[in-house]
């Protein structure tokens, strides 16, 4: 017997416009899998949308989390709609300058050759 799982996201529409709300306080690597799923219905609209994620009761998200945001945002923009982030800005932020600073850590380590060691 399968159990149900309770949805990670609420979707409500009016129109044009569809707003996503989070019932977790992350999106991260435990959960970005089934989060992704839930919003595959916007994400693969052929209609222009206007989306607004809320992002009010998100007190953690990671790299993968960020990476689904960014995903929807961009297969919303796709098809010439409009998705925006709302709510709480810091952990966002955060984890945007966190995952910068490694993206920008390993680009540095791959444009420069490693020295190399002159014998004596």
């Amino acid at each position: 017997m399968d159990s149900l799982q309770t949805p990670l996201t609420t979707i409500e529409r009016a129109g044009i416009l569809i707003v996503v709300s989070f019932k977790t306080t992350s999106i991260d690597i435990g959960n970005f899998a089934t989060i992704a799923d839930e919003l595959e219905v916007i994400a693969r609209s052929p209609r222009p949308q206007s989306v607004v994620i809320d992002l009010t009761g998100v007190r953690k998200i990671d790299e993968l989390g960020l990476a689904v945001l960014q995903s929807l945002q961009e297969s919303v923009k796709e098809v010439g709609g409009t998705a925006i982030l709302c709510g709480p800005t810091d952990p966002i932020e955060k984890a945007r300058y966190v995952t910068r600073l490694a993206k920008e850590t390993n680009d540095r380590k791959s444009r420069h050759r490693p020295p190399q060691r002159t014998q004596w």
